[in-house]
């Protein structure tokens, strides 16, 4: 019972999960477990490539973390298979930025982080979905006069588009005349597999119209 005798406290913790607890002389200290909360864009193509950026809870991974992201789906056959990309911090977010890798077929997946290449994970699944990327078959109007500005546009593709009107989904219309000129604007909707576009104010020129469905690749 001297000055430096130990006072046990108790406390109670309720509904909390701890992966590690450190002790000291005069502190315990508990660590609760990553979490995947968020994803953007949360889609992208077959072929890989889309920069992701994924939010959560806990997702520092300590000092120098080697970080793998673990994109999970089920087979038709029941089994289950997953890719992983390379993962990094972004210094100024705090999010951890991925390249997508590339999958064999259009489906939804899980995804999670590893923070000690890929020896453990995040139990989060947050879904992500791949498609095939669109094959456009036509628009219209397809002759677009000057005034046209402000009205609709339909834009067709092979199957239709797969997924409702985001803010992600966007219509780029480029010119190959002299002095480059790209508008992009939003979609309005996706109607029965036709994407609704405004058309924007245009000069007169041949032009391009490309989709994108992630606000990224075109």
């Amino acid at each position: 019972g001297g000055e430096d005798a130990l006072v046990p406290v108790l406390c109670e913790v309720k509904g909390q999960v701890f992966t590690q607890v450190a002790i000291s002389h005069d502190r315990v200290m508990a660590f609760a477990p990553a979490r995947v909360t968020g994803v953007s864009p949360n889609c992208g193509p077959t072929t890989g490539g889309t920069v992701i950026s994924i939010s959560g809870e806990g997702l520092n991974g300590g000092e120098n973390p080697t970080i793998k992201v673990r994109f999970t789906f089920d087979l038709s056959d029941g089994m289950v298979e997953s890719r992983t990309g390379r993962g990094s911090i972004d210094p100024v977010t705090g999010c951890v930025i991925c390249r997508t890798p590339p999958v064999d077929l259009a489906m939804s997946c899980g995804l999670d982080v590893s923070f000690d290449n890929g020896v453990t994970f995040t139990s989060s699944g947050i879904p992500y979905d791949y498609y095939v990327e669109p094959s456009l078959t036509g628009c219209s109007p397809s002759i677009i006069p000057a005034d046209t500005a402000g009205q609709k546009m339909a834009i067709t593709c092979d199957g239709g588009f797969p997924y409702p009107s985001s803010s992600l989904v966007k219509v780029l219309f480029t010119s190959k005349a002299a002095e480059e000129e790209e508008v992009t604007v939003e979609a309005m909707s996706t109607e029965d597999g036709i994407l609704i576009c405004e058309i924007p104010p245009l000069s007169v020129a041949d032009r391009t119209v490309v989709v994108t469905l992630n606000g990224q690749q075109y």
